[in-house]
């Protein structure tokens, strides 16, 4: 059973949508045991935005977005509308400019994608922007029960 324990998080999202400027109106950082998920808005699928995921373990340095790395993102155009996500070929990539999971947690990020419709995988968008994340929305662990 998840015990997150809430904070503010500040910072902000920019981004290129396929030539239109997008701005995330708040954003989000949620650590858990074994990833992490940043993004904004902090209402998620209510409202237009972008998220990204990343292993507890990420560091400083540029990432092709696949499951070999465990880096992600998605795009959500809206409540009630398909997520698109990233294409995950070689021109998806994650630059994490800075990084620090402990007392005072924070992210920065550059990023590039092509968010891809996963009901219509003929309709894709180029998305690419900045992020920085200062404090944990989230925190906690996941406790399993053993039998």
């Amino acid at each position: 059973m998840p015990t997150p324990q809430s904070h503010n998080t500040t910072g902000h999202l920019t981004a290129d949508i396929d030539g239109r400027a997008y701005t995330a109106e708040s954003v989000s950082l949620n650590l858990y045991s074994s990833s992490i998920i940043a993004g904004g808005p902090i209402e998620g699928i209510l409202k237009e935005g972008i998220f990204f995921t990343f292993p507890d373990h990420i560091k400083p340095g540029t990432y092709e977005m696949n499951r070999d790395t465990l880096v992600g993102a998605w795009y959500n155009p809206g409540q009630n509308q398909n997520s698109w996500y990233a294409d995950n070929n070689d021109e998806d990539k994650m630059e994490v400019i800075s990084v620090s999971l402990e007392a005072e947690p924070s992210l920065e990020i550059s990023f590039k994608f092509f968010a891809v419709n996963s009901a219509d995988t003929q309709q894709r968008k180029r998305i690419i922007g900045v992020a920085k994340f200062e404090g944990a929305s989230q925190q906690g662990t996941v406790q399993y029960k053993t039998q």
